[in-house]
């Protein structure tokens, strides 16, 4: 998250006054001005003669690149700054739509050269220009632009003439992009009423029966349906307030002798709905971070009349068998069970219920399922597997390989999950087998968590053969569990988790290579972190589902529950500042700040509101029911004092072990052995303590968190939490 801050920090701290254009200083607000700079605001036409060698400029941009003006803001910004001086200009437009060419001309002809241009991470300016004066000569260009997020800009000749072509272009294009969301929107709007029409429901059901003659006894049950429900609203699709209303009491008890499931309560702005034909491995880590529903084939229609998931997923590794739907995807197998399968993605089509594809097994080992692939909203691979839009996995669900204390043997764990015979991995295996130094674990059996945690080293298969660049949801776990990996060649894994993964390029050597690794220490403490704050981030179930409720525009949000509201009790409006400033330079953004009492910094709350971070104010001390009030996240973190700066991991560490260990309170511990990732404590700090909202009430006067875990209540102490080292 770049801020405005991190691209003149250099700067800032050989700067001894900052000229502020912008009307309040609120750009320079978002610098946090150290002691010893001056702030002055003044107006643009009052630059002329103010500005002195070493001074820093500030201003946002009036105007975006496509309309009139910018051109001449620019120069007369440009041909006022002095040889020494720095201005840095925000813009509305992103890096890559700023005519970079035009700029440089004119900064040339005004003596001025343009040092950078800046991705930022504020959605209303995106982007920030880096002007010096005295870079270049009168009609000289500059020479060199560093675009700070971006690929180098190569160099090309573009004539005056083609610039302002491609200004109007680009005007004509944007124009034609909001004409064609304006079109998608009210189509949708119309497709949404026409799916919702008895007539069309009444000739979807005649065109059934005649396609499929042996479907016509089913009809008078159908119109009959279609009937009753004509102004009840329930097939209008999960869009609607009345079909998402729906209780399983409208519907006959024998219903309920089938769908053990539907009494259960669903929170569906939180968790998504799943129905599902997934295999065991898959169920394990989506139930934890999604309401999953899953089908048999006798059960499939009957689901879906009753009630709409958020999505229907459908992984082609489960249609095999031993599995409840084996052999539906080979031709002359299950044919009934095929059917089923279509029948129920056709009716949640006709629902507006997204079905999803999940090929993770070759296309020859499932050819029935091509025509459903062809109708499916989505269609998501394993990274190997053929005919797939996207690559897609579960990922990891932290709170099934948590990286409590280990306790290694000295065994290697071998869970082969590509039985590739020529592959590095095969050979390796067999190279440990006859050291026997091996312990061979069954793929997802019920104690592979507790396998993977036992075991100080493992070795999988995540590329089959060659050098590869793919890293599967088992590797991913052993690492989360605080073990090393002994692996064949992978690039991309050894270079997100170098301290976890020892590469074995020779078979042969893979038995002394095994040795050393069994011999060496358990990971650090920082170590374990760093690794699992990554896969946090990117390889996490929550993140995974996330990206396919974002893909498929769903409501419910899978990563709510990492939302964080952060606490500031500055006892001066000048520590409240620091302490917002060191809340945004967090790696993991927090989703409100509550600042408390009457000493609040408006200009450190610009930036907060320009980064898109909500903001709240609370009269009152350690008033905990208002403050529960005023924070909507999941997770309430109480911020350090001011008198240090605060790890940037802070957030990132406490969030990933809440959601790991999967306790009420998380805290920074300090005292910990080395090799220890954290704790159970019978006492936190309240200051950069991790507190479940539901739990802030029940917070006395205490500075110390005793009297929650005298409630019953879990917490658990990372050791040196947000630190890098």
């Amino acid at each position: 998250m770049t801020r405005l801050r991190d691209v003149v920090e250099l700067r800032l701290s050989r700067t001894k006054r900052v000229l502020d254009l912008s009307g309040g200083g609120w750009v320079a607000g978002f610098l946090h001005l150290p002691d010893g700079v001056e702030m002055i605001s003044i107006r643009p036409d009052e630059l002329a003669g103010a500005v002195q060698p070493g001074d820093l400029v500030v201003d946002a941009a009036p105007v975006q690149s496509g309309e009139d003006g910018l051109l001449v803001y620019l120069r007369t910004i440009a041909s006022r700054l002095v040889p020494g001086a720095t201005a840095v200009l925000m813009t509305r437009n992103a890096a890559a739509d700023l005519p970079l060419e035009p700029i440089e001309r004119v900064m040339g002809f005004a003596g001025c050269q343009l040092l950078e241009i800046a991705e930022l991470a504020y959605p209303e300016w995106p982007a920030a220009m880096v002007l010096v004066g005295g870079g270049a000569d009168p009609g000289e260009k500059a020479p060199v632009v560093a675009v700070r997020g971006s690929l180098a800009r190569a160099s090309t000749a573009v004539h005056d003439v083609a610039d302002k072509s491609d200004e109007a272009n680009a005007a004509r294009l944007r124009a034609q992009i909001d004409e064609r969301d304006l079109t998608i929107a009210r189509l949708n709007r119309e497709t949404r009423n026409l799916r919702s029409s008895v007539r069309l429901q009444l000739g979807a059901a005649l065109i059934e029966a005649a396609q499929k003659p042996l479907s016509v006894p089913r009809l008078p049950v159908q119109l009959v349906r279609i009937w009753r429900d004509r102004d009840t609203g329930t097939r209008t699709g999960p869009t609607t307030t009345v079909a998402r209303a729906r209780t399983v009491d409208a519907v006959a008890s024998e219903d309920n002798q089938l769908l053990g499931w539907s009494n259960e309560p669903t929170d569906r702005t939180v968790l998504p709905e799943i129905f599902g034909v997934v295999t065991n491995p898959a169920a394990e880590m989506l139930s934890r971070h999604s309401v999953l529903r899953r089908l048999v084939p006798h059960e499939a229609r009957v689901a879906l009349e009753r009630g709409l998931p958020d999505l229907v997923l459908i992984q082609a590794s489960a249609l095999l068998a031993p599995s409840a739907w084996g052999h539906t995807g080979t031709p002359g197998g299950a044919v009934s069970y095929m059917r089923a399968l279509y029948d129920m993605a056709v009716l949640a089509s006709s629902h507006d219920v997204p079905v999803v594809v999940w090929q993770d097994v070759r296309l020859s080992m499932t050819p029935a399922l091509a025509d459903l692939t062809r109708r499916a909203d989505l269609v998501i691979g394993d990274g190997a597997s053929s005919g797939a839009e996207f690559s897609w996995s579960p990922g990891v669900s932290l709170a099934a390989f948590h990286p409590t204390d280990k306790h290694a043997n000295d065994r290697v764990l071998v869970l082969a999950e590509r039985r590739a015979g020529a592959s590095v991995e095969a050979r390796i295996r067999r190279e440990l087998d006859r050291a026997q130094i091996s312990a061979v674990q069954q793929l997802w059996s019920p104690g592979l968590a507790d396998a993977i945690r036992s075991h100080g080293v493992a070795l999988l298969s995540p590329s089959g053969s060659g050098r590869s660049t793919s890293v599967s949801d088992l590797t991913l776990a052993s690492i989360a569990s605080g073990g090393r990996i002994l692996s064949g060649p992978n690039d991309r894994l050894l270079g997100e988790f170098p301290s976890a993964v020892v590469p074995v390029n020779d078979p042969e050597a893979a038995v002394g290579a095994a040795r050393e690794i069994l011999a060496m220490p358990e990971l650090s403490a920082v170590e374990r972190r760093l690794n699992l704050r990554r896969i946090f981030e990117y390889e996490s179930t929550p993140v995974r589902l996330g990206w396919l409720a974002a893909a498929l525009s769903l409501r419910p949000d899978p990563l709510a529950e990492r939302r964080v509201t952060v606490v500031i009790e500055g006892a001066t409006e000048r520590e409240n500042a620091a302490a917002i400033d060191n809340v945004l330079s967090q790696t993991h953004p927090p989703a409100r700040i509550v600042v408390t009492g009457d000493k609040v910094p408006d200009r450190a709350l610009d930036e907060a509101r320009a980064l898109g971070v909500e903001v709240a104010v609370v009269h009152s001390h350690r008033s905990w029911p208002a403050i529960a009030e005023a924070t909507d996240s999941a997770w309430t973190l109480m911020w350090p004092g001011t008198g240090a700066t605060t790890p940037r991991g802070l957030t990132h560490d406490l969030l990933a072990a809440a959601e790991s260990i999967r306790a009420d309170v998380v805290g920074a511990g300090a005292g910990l052995p080395t090799e220890t990732y954290g704790r159970f404590v019978e006492t936190l700090p309240l200051e950069a303590s991790l507190i479940r909202r539901e739990h802030l009430p029940q917070l006395g006067s205490s500075t110390d968190l005793r009297a929650l875990a005298e409630r019953g209540l879990r917490l658990f102490a990372v050791n040196d939490a947000g630190s890098d080292r």
